[in-house]
C-alpha cells in the first residue's frame, strides 16, 4: 500500500501541462472527484443569475499525503468558449487572483486525499457582466500552470423562452432522436441588429458534447425569433444512464453485488450489464453522479476511494472492432484511459476495474472506433428518454464587445 500511495498519488512529481484550450478540463490526474454545482444541490447546473444571491460551489480532492497551495482565477469567453478580449476589470469586481484556502485532510480513508472547496461569488470577487465564464485552479507558486478548469455562466434573466422538445420532425429519426424548438420575444428590447448579433445554444444535459449552437432563426416574424427547425436543432436521445451506489459497504445496492477488502483498498464488483437494445426505463440523474458515504459526518472529507469493477457480458468482442470505454459525468464527459475496459474470452465480457470515490454514479459504455466515439452502439437511442435542455440566448453587447447571455431557461423531456 506505502508503494501505491507513492507512485500514485505523489503530486509533486508530475509535469503540469499548460493548455489554452477553454474547454472543462482536468489537467492533473491527482485532481479527483471534481464537481462545480449550484450551492446545495450537487447534481445541480452550473448556472446563477447575474447580481442574485445565487453562488457555485467547486470541490475536488488532491490525493495525495501534503496539501497544495493553490489559487483561483476566472476568464470571461464568447459563446462559443473561444477567447474574448476584455480586460478583467470589465468583467470582475474584486481581485483577479485569489488564494484557495479552504481545504480538509481526509479522515479515516484508506486512500489520503485532501479535498478542496470554493464557493463564489464571494467577499473577494464578483461578476459584473453575464456571459460564458471559466473557474480556473493554478498552483500559487506557478499560476500559469493550470490544473483544472471548469466551466459555468452567468445569465440575465430579463426575457422568457418558450421551448418545446418532442420525437424529431424528420422521420427517419423520430424513434431515436429528439428535437429542441425554441422562440423569444426581443420587442422592448434594445438589441442593435439582433439577427446578426444573436445566438443561440441549445444543451442536452448539459453535456460539452451534446450542444447545438444556432446562428440566426428560422423565421423573423415581427419582434418574435423562431428557432424551428428540423436539423440542426436535433439531438441523439441516447438512453436512460445505468446507476450504481457506493455509498454503504455494508449494505449493497441492487446494483453492487459484492464487496471485498483486498490490498488497503475496498472493492465493489457491479452486477455484468447487457448491451441494451431497447430502451431501459431507469431513474437516472442525466449522466451526472453525487458524492456520498453512509454514517459520517462529511462525506466530501470522509467518503473513501475504492475499486469499482465493470462487466459488460457479450459473447465475443465487437464485431467491427474497436475499444469500450465508461462514460459519463464520471469521466468528465471525455473518453479517459482509466475507464478503458478489456475483453475477458472467459467470462465473455468487457471488464475493467475504476478508482471511484463511495456515491451514486450514472455511466454509460461507449465505443471508441476509428478515432470516433460512438454512443448507440452499446445503449441504444431512444425517443423516450428522459433528458434535460437548457437554452442559453447570447447578444454581443458593444464597446467593449463581448457576448451576455441575455436569456435562460431549461426545459426537460418528456
Amino acid at each position: 500500500m506505502r508503494k501505491l500511495v507513492l507512485l500514485l498519488y505523489a503530486l509533486q512529481c508530475f509535469l503540469i501541462i499548460r493548455s489554452q484550450d477553454f474547454a472543462d478540463t482536468i489537467y492533473s490526474p491527482y485532481m479527483r472527484s471534481v464537481k462545480l454545482f449550484r450551492t446545495g444541490s450537487q447534481l445541480s447546473y452550473p448556472v446563477i443569475s447575474l447580481n442574485g444571491d445565487q453562488t457555485l460551489t467547486l470541490r475536488f480532492d488532491i490525493v495525495g499525503q501534503n496539501p497544495q497551495n493553490l489559487e483561483y482565477s476566472f476568464v470571461h469567453c464568447s459563446w462559443d468558449w473561444s477567447e474574448e478580449d476584455l480586460y478583467e476589470q470589465d468583467f470582475l469586481d474584486g481581485y483577479y487572483q485569489n488564494r484557495l484556502w479552504d481545504y480538509r485532510q481526509s479522515f479515516n480513508t484508506n486512500v489520503l486525499y485532501f479535498n478542496y472547496s470554493l464557493t463564489f461569488p464571494n467577499e473577494y470577487v464578483k461578476f459584473l457582466v453575464s456571459g460564458n465564464y471559466l473557474v480556473r485552479i493554478a498552483l500559487a507558486s506557478n499560476p500559469d500552470s493550470i490544473l483544472l478548469q471548469k466551466r459555468f455562466m452567468v445569465v440575465e434573466n430579463g426575457m422568457p423562452i418558450e421551448a418545446r422538445v418532442k420525437p424529431a420532425t424528420n422521420s427517419a429519426l423520430r424513434l431515436t432522436h429528439q428535437e429542441v424548438d425554441v422562440s423569444f420575444d426581443i420587442t422592448g428590447h434594445n438589441f442593435d441588429d439582433p439577427y446578426n448579433n444573436m445566438r443561440l445554444a441549445i444543451y442536452q444535459n448539459f453535456r460539452p458534447d451534446r450542444v447545438a449552437f444556432l446562428f440566426e432563426p428560422k423565421f423573423f416574424q415581427g419582434g418574435r425569433m423562431i428557432y424551428d427547425y428540423d436539423d440542426i436543432n436535433v439531438f441523439p436521445a441516447g438512453n436512460e444512464f445505468r446507476t450504481f451506489s457506493t455509498v454503504d459497504f455494508k449494505f449493497y445496492s441492487g446494483k453492487v453485488f459484492k464487496s471485498e477488502f483486498r490490498q488497503g483498498l475496498y472493492h465493489s464488483f457491479l452486477l455484468p450489464d447487457n448491451v441494451h437494445g431497447a430502451y431501459a426505463s431507469y431513474r437516472d440523474a442525466n449522466g451526472n453522479y453525487l458524492i456520498r458515504a453512509a454514517n459520517v459526518d462529511d462525506s466530501w472529507s470522509q467518503a473513501d476511494y475504492l475499486k469499482v469493477h465493470f462487466a459488460l457480458w457479450t459473447s465475443h468482442p465487437l464485431a467491427h472492432g474497436g475499444d469500450v470505454y465508461v462514460f459519463g459525468g464520471l469521466t468528465n464527459w471525455k473518453i479517459r484511459p482509466d475507464f478503458k475496459l478489456h475483453y475477458d474470452a472467459k467470462a465473455q465480457a468487457y471488464v475493467g476495474q475504476i478508482l471511484l470515490k463511495q456515491g451514486v454514479y450514472d455511466y454509460h459504455y461507449v465505443v471508441v472506433r476509428d478515432g470516433q466515439l460512438i454512443y448507440d452502439e452499446l445503449e441504444g437511442s431512444f425517443y423516450q428518454t428522459t433528458n434535460d435542455y437548457l437554452i442559453f440566448v447570447y447578444y454581443q453587447d458593444q464597446a467593449p464587445y463581448y457576448w451576455r447571455v441575455v436569456a435562460y431557461r431549461k426545459v426537460k423531456y418528456p
